[in-house]
């Protein structure tokens, strides 16, 4: 018996738990971008691009992925989903201000799977 990927992708995020995502942003001057990012759930660690706006991803069964930054909160929508689920900074203290990358600044956090309020 064969099984569609398209069937097994649509289980998979039917049966999926809280989800997480490591940012990592990189700023030289006013320009930031958060390209370098990880994306967790249950089938694994995703590189995705966390930067402000939406997008899609390489993540199974994520069909978009959103930040934004200004208001510290993001989204994303699994493919079987009419709804979006959200995500805010978890209580961890952020990683700041680092040197990294050629003399940039960088700065990490982690945002955590939460009942949307927006």
């Amino acid at each position: 018996m064969r099984i569609l990927p398209a069937v097994l992708f649509a289980a998979l995020a039917c049966t999926t738990t809280a989800a997480t995502l490591f940012t990592l942003t990189d700023c030289s001057g006013s320009w930031c971008q958060s390209r370098n990012s990880k994306f967790r759930n249950d089938y694994g660690s995703f590189n995705v691009d966390a930067s402000e706006g939406c997008r899609s991803t390489t993540v199974p069964g994520v069909t978009r992925l959103c930040m934004d930054w200004r208001h510290r909160r993001g989204h994303f929508r699994y493919s079987n989903e009419t709804s979006s689920r959200c995500l805010q900074p978890g209580s961890g203290t952020p990683k700041e201000d680092y040197p990294c990358f050629g003399g940039h600044k960088c700065s990490e956090l982690e945002f955590l799977e939460v009942p949307c309020s927006w």
